[in-house]
């Protein structure tokens, strides 16, 4: 079992060289065949390895390996690659994540395929490489084996077609492992990973590589810098709450309330005998119903999350914000003071009517529930008699008058919001 162990070892080198990759990293499973690739994982956090080429590989080597499969996955390859050729993107995979290695000062095994092999440009996104590879009939792989005769003789794949389009051609060989070597059929396999789980260790990575980007720790790549801001909340919470919770004069956030169990700051100017009290500024009490239904995907999830960062940072409570995961029926109320905290838990059908019932069961009882959905849900004839209800509506593409539109937000919410992508909002 050396190949295990140097696998392991090289695990420990990659989270402490790339602390930000610690997420995916500590959530890979390391799998023994006895034949294949020397190397290659399934789209579930599973790592194939052969004992043979991983006892004799050197730990820097793997340690390099495994960052660049948790590129791989912080980069959403598996999603990015959806309705494309498995084979060739694949490939284009290997290069993109291997340019980025090389960007960052890694050195890559000599049998890795690099953009460099083929005389194409290093840095290029893993869809530029597939459009190059498209043009392709065969790759010749930077490894050479031995002939019957004891002579070299280079490694070539042939790429997998269905007539003549850039489809996938129904073989059990399609994906490829880290050399670009065929691997076995992966059909049938229990996934590890669920996007629902996949999300919240992504937004992990985002809030860990803000954090070390901060800090000008290690050599942060600008790709994953640039993505952790690019989810970053963009609804101005403080406006909303104001507008639905009502401002300081009415006596809600924002607003200040009579405090006896601390001393006024003018106290000590104050005649003997007489006591003033000292004011406390009010944070709303708020709860959030998040949409965990099988038609929030990845995306979608990661731009609710963003914004529960962002409502977590705009009423500085120091109690935490309670969330409740809701797909066909809530499930476990979490109390949560970042994101990443939350474990979502989901996936099947959608009645979001559960998960507001489920916030008025809280003691205290939430002045206002806010509930982050895609609008494909239906929604109870009547709302709450005593809570505010305020519906975001997260969308990935502006609505399209041909388009069947979704379940409109109840009448009866107090506010309703509709994030549609890159775009700022600003309260109406």
């Amino acid at each position: 079992m050396l190949g295990e162990r140097n696998l392991t070892q090289a695990r420990l080198l990659a989270m402490e060289a790339r602390p930000w990759y610690g997420p995916f990293l500590a959530r890979f499973e390391f799998v023994k065949r006895d034949s294949g690739s020397p190397l290659y994982h399934d789209p579930y956090g599973r790592i194939y390895y052969n004992d043979g080429y991983c006892s004799f590989a050197s730990v820097e080597s793997l340690k390099v390996l495994l960052l660049q499969i948790a590129e791989m996955f912080i980069r959403g390859h598996h999603w990015r690659g959806q309705g494309r050729n498995p084979q060739l993107w694949s490939f284009a995979c290997l290069l993109e994540t291997a340019s980025s290695m090389k960007k960052q000062g890694f050195k890559l095994p000599k049998e890795s395929l690099t953009p460099g092999w083929f005389r194409w440009t290093e840095n290029k996104p893993a869809e530029f490489y597939y459009r190059k590879l498209a043009k392709l009939e065969r790759i010749r792989l930077p490894v050479t084996m031995l002939d019957d005769r004891g002579r070299p003789k280079s490694v070539e794949v042939e790429l997998y077609w269905e007539d003549g389009q850039l489809q996938y051609a129904m073989t059990e060989q399609a994906m490829v492992g880290m050399f670009g070597d065929e691997q076995p059929d992966m059909q049938g396999l229990t996934p590890l990973l669920d996007p629902l789980l996949f999300t919240g260790m992504l937004m992990e990575v985002q809030e860990l590589a803000s954090e070390f980007g901060e800090q000008q720790v290690g050599d942060m790549p600008d790709w994953l810098l640039r993505q952790a801001r690019a989810n970053e909340s963009v609804l101005p919470w403080h406006e909303y709450l104001r507008m639905f919770l009502g401002d300081a004069e009415r006596g809600s956030f924002g607003s200040r309330s009579s405090c006896w169990t601390m001393p006024n700051m003018l106290q000590a100017a104050i005649p003997s005998g007489i006591v003033l009290p000292a004011h406390e500024e009010r944070s709303p009490n708020v709860a959030m119903v998040v949409d965990t239904s099988g038609s929030m995907d990845q995306e979608l999830l990661g731009r609710a999350l963003s914004e529960i960062d962002g409502l977590l940072r705009t009423l500085e409570v120091t109690e935490g914000l309670t969330v409740i995961p809701t797909d066909a029926a809530a499930h476990t109320v979490q109390n949560v003071f970042a994101a990443s905290q939350l474990k979502l838990e989901g996936n099947g059908g959608t009645n979001l009517g559960v998960g507001i019932d489920e916030a008025g069961k809280l003691m205290p009882k939430p002045e206002a529930v806010i509930v982050i959905t895609d609008g494909y849900t239906p929604w109870p004839e009547e709302g709450p008699k005593d809570m505010e209800v305020v519906v975001v509506v997260v969308s990935k593409q502006w609505p399209q008058p041909e388009q069947k539109k979704r379940n409109p937000a109840p009448k009866w919410a107090r506010m309703v919001i509709e994030m549609f992508p890159y775009k700022k909002q600003q309260a109406a």
